[in-house]
């Protein structure tokens, strides 16, 4: 900051100094208010992206408003700091008035352009949802988010007028969701249609000239609904004419001939059936009572590819993508989109136009202030009273370009990366594949065409890592922590009361749905695990003491625990039995520490519990820490730790169980095998009892849990408990971040 002066000046050095110090200050706070601005953007582009997933920790809440919040008020003051700068610029020193004119040219184009890129990130960070009213989550854009949009474009444009400056403003409106979307058959009143037609076709009122069998699944909707003429009925819409080609069905879908060359010859089979399930899937979210018998057909499609003729890992796939279509369409804009073939075609034009004029525009700016002054502003023509514009004078400069340069820079970059992620959400977005296989269906020329064949194929094997949304991994949490952790990765979570996470392991998976597979033959329904039992051999112990699933969900943790404790002297590799019994019981014990809501028990008192039992099991191995000098005595050690000196029955009750298992005359092996199958049945009935239809949906925005994926797949092979429903919480949409 500084600057050359001239004789001419009729201000003394104290009133220059007085200036220069309230210009130079102005300009330093609007420097800052830039970069500050440009690092929420990015914190806003990010959490806009991710924050339903971790929208629940307080942490992350606060900051997404912060930045939302502070948003508005930094643009106002910019903007108006630096209005009509060619105007006499007044300062009061006491009784004397300073004027002098200020010049900000390249510094007014800047704050223009750095206007148009907010709004551009900002634009991009909101999310449009058109649903059932019944399921509760209809998201039209956010009123702050229209407000902000009308003033920011205000403010730029009395800045441009009052400046003479060309409109280098640029930036994007957010669209609302108009009635119509919400009335459209293939989005809000999607689940309406779906009842009214799975109930058509139970009845034989459709004319579906294919037979429905084991191998070839009942004509479920994929897409095309908009073409079809119904009528409203009491329990949904009813079909009046089906003889339209238009619509697209599973069952066309399933007997394509011609490969695709996508890789496997099921994945765009796999994927199609997940789209047909996740319709299914709404009408529960929509809570429409109906009979089982209506979803019959689908189910015993279903039932038989997924627990019949499937391993393990294409169940897992199939379900996870169905959840994924679940989260987009609750979450995100990206359905909304798909409701017209050209919508995703013009919003991909229009993100390679705005990454393409950022990118312009911002080099002309570079390449111009790097020709011309380095300064913001220049101001000169001083005068001290009388007000009066003199002749000549002195000349200011004040600020550097470079703190403009570099705010476009970082915003363009981040332009480009939310630009470019929106692209790549079309490309590589399940919806899109979707799509490519129903036009491929409809349209006899493009099977005709091996270059469309090739091309639908290519698009199909794409893969992007930031669209995946289950990660596959499963949250794990302990009441026997013998040697806690003490990396920095594990501190962190500790300190942000975060559960360790691991990857589901395959005998995880196997397990759980051999349970569904057992579930499904032996058609039991139970409420939650109060009613399970583990037999090993002679050893028989039932769960009739305990007051409820949580109950049993602990105890029989504590016993897992300390069976590991002893398995650990043995210096060979963990058994299948062992790594899912291990890893299932320490995600039931994170159920009841995290997320009891997904629990048939009352959530408060499952908390309740876990806390007190965790808190007593924290003082027993505090007072008397088990030794690891004689492993094999450690799990005998801690047995009578917790017999003797723990206080809640849990304690007790679960080191009686783990001496019995620790002492099996069968072996361990034996032990493992019960384990495993008593957690992975365990597992399943918890999912099958709990039909909390919120909780799940906060799950899927969470980025999924085992158990949502383990309660969807029962939901369609007909095995989830519809009485638990009612008295599921009064559903609605989750607070936007």
């Amino acid at each position: 900051m500084g600057g050359n002066s001239r004789n001419s000046t009729d201000c003394s050095t104290v009133e220059m100094a007085f200036f220069t110090k309230q210009k130079g200050g102005l300009v330093s706070r609007i420097n800052t208010l830039l970069v500050v601005n440009t690092i929420l953007m990015a914190v806003i582009a990010v959490m806009g992206a991710y924050r339903h997933r971790y929208r629940h920790h307080p942490l992350i809440r606060f900051i997404y408003l912060a930045a939302t919040t502070l948003f508005l008020p930094i643009v106002s003051y910019v903007v108006s700091a630096i209005e009509n700068p060619y105007n006499v610029t007044n300062y009061v020193l006491k009784y004397t008035v300073i004027t002098a004119k200020c010049e900000a040219r390249l510094h007014v184009f800047s704050v223009m352009l750095w206007i148009g890129l907010v709004q551009i990130v900002g634009t991009n960070a909101i999310a449009t949802v058109a649903g059932d009213y019944r399921e509760g989550r209809s998201i039209a854009p956010p009123a702050v988010q229209l407000v902000q949009a009308i003033w920011t474009s205000y403010l730029a444009y009395t800045a441009i007028e009052s400046n003479l400056h060309p409109p280098e403003y640029f930036g994007r409106f957010p669209g609302p969701v108009t009635d119509p979307k919400k009335r459209s058959l293939a989005l809000g009143s999607n689940p309406r249609l779906i009842v009214g037609y799975m109930e058509q076709l139970q009845d034989g009122v459709l004319n579906c000239t294919e037979l429905v069998s084991e191998h070839v699944p009942p004509p479920l909707i994929l897409m095309k609904e908009d073409t079809l003429l119904v009528e409203k009925q009491p329990h949904g819409y009813s079909l009046t004419r089906m003889n339209n080609n238009g619509l697209v069905t599973l069952d066309r879908v399933w007997q394509l001939n011609v490969t695709l060359k996508s890789g496997p010859t099921t994945q765009h089979k796999d994927l199609c059936l997940s789209f047909a399930m996740f319709k299914l899937l709404r009408c529960r979210f929509a809570r429409y009572k109906v009979s089982e018998a209506i979803f019959a057909k689908a189910n015993n499609f279903i039932c038989h590819v997924l627990l019949e003729d499937s391993d393990d890992e294409r169940v897992f796939g199939v379900i996870a993508h169905e959840l994924s279509f679940l989260n987009d369409y609750y979450y995100t804009s990206l359905p909304v989109s798909y409701s017209k073939s050209w919508l995703p075609i013009v919003s991909t034009c229009i993100s390679l136009l705005s990454i393409g004029y950022c990118l312009l525009v911002t080099n002309n700016f570079i390449m111009e202030s790097q020709s011309s002054e380095s300064e913001q502003i220049t101001c000169s023509e001083f005068h001290c009273d009388p007000p009066y514009m003199p002749q000549g004078g002195s000349s200011l400069q004040f600020g550097a370009l470079l703190f403009d340069q570099m705010s476009l820079s970082l915003l363009v970059a981040l332009v480009v990366l939310v630009e470019a992620r929106e692209i790549m959400s079309y490309i590589c977005s399940n919806w899109t594949k979707v799509a490519l296989t129903c036009h491929y269906v409809s349209h006899t020329s493009w099977q005709q065409s091996p270059v469309i064949r090739k091309c639908v194929g290519l698009l199909l094997r794409t893969r992007c890592k930031f669209m995946v949304h289950w990660e596959d991994k499963m949250n794990q949490s302990s009441i026997l922590v013998l040697r806690p952790r003490r990396n920095l990765v594990a501190l962190l979570r500790h300190l942000l009361h975060l559960p360790d996470q691991k990857k589901v392991p395959r005998p995880v998976k196997a397990a759980v749905v051999d349970a569904v597979r057992r579930y499904k033959r032996t058609g039991r329904q139970t409420n939650g695990a109060t009613h399970m039992q583990l037999h090993v051999n002679n050893l028989l112990w039932t769960s009739q003491g305990t007051k409820g699933t949580a109950d049993v969900i602990l105890v029989c943790h504590v016993a897992t625990s300390i069976l590991e404790v002893r398995s650990r002297r043995q210096n060979k590799p963990l058994s299948n039995h062992e790594i899912a019994a291990t890893h299932i019981s320490q995600y039931c014990a994170y159920l009841d520490a995290y997320c009891p809501e997904l629990l048939p028990d009352d959530a408060a008192w499952c908390r309740s519990l876990y806390k007190a039992v965790n808190k007593d099991a924290a003082r027993v191995l505090r007072s008397d820490r088990v030794s690891p000098a004689t492993p094999e005595a450690e799990d005998q050690q801690l047995v009578k730790l917790l017999s003797e000196q723990s206080k809640h029955h849990v304690l007790k009750d679960g080191a009686e169980l783990g001496r019995l298992l620790t002492e099996l005359p069968e072996g361990e092996e034996v032990a493992w095998k019960a384990l495993a199958e008593f957690w992975s049945d365990t597992l399943v009935s918890v999912a099958a009892a709990c039909d909390n239809i919120d909780e799940h949906a906060e799950a899927v925005a969470r980025g999924g849990e085992l158990v949502t994926l383990l309660w969807a797949l029962l939901a369609h092979v007909g095995s989830v408990d519809d009485d638990t429903a009612d008295a599921a919480a009064t559903h609605g949409a989750p607070d936007a971040v």
